[in-house]
């Protein structure tokens, strides 16, 4: 047996409520952006040197 409230009024749960945060987080969220950033570009930059070291140029000559 369910057991619903029949007063028809919406429960209060905090959703409605809101606070203005400011610019704190927008600021942090983008310094997490730019150093995710900055340490993805690292990592891609370390592979290219890896394979820059091994990539070996093909000479091709006459009769070939």
């Amino acid at each position: 047996m369910r057991n619903f409230k029949t007063n028809g009024q919406p429960e209060q749960t905090g959703l409605g409520e809101r606070k203005v945060l400011g610019l704190d987080p927008v600021k942090d969220s983008e310094g997490k952006i730019r150093l995710i950033q900055d340490r993805s570009k690292a990592a891609s930059d370390r592979q290219k040197s890896y394979l820059d070291l091994r990539r070996k140029d093909i000479e091709y000559s006459m009769g070939d």
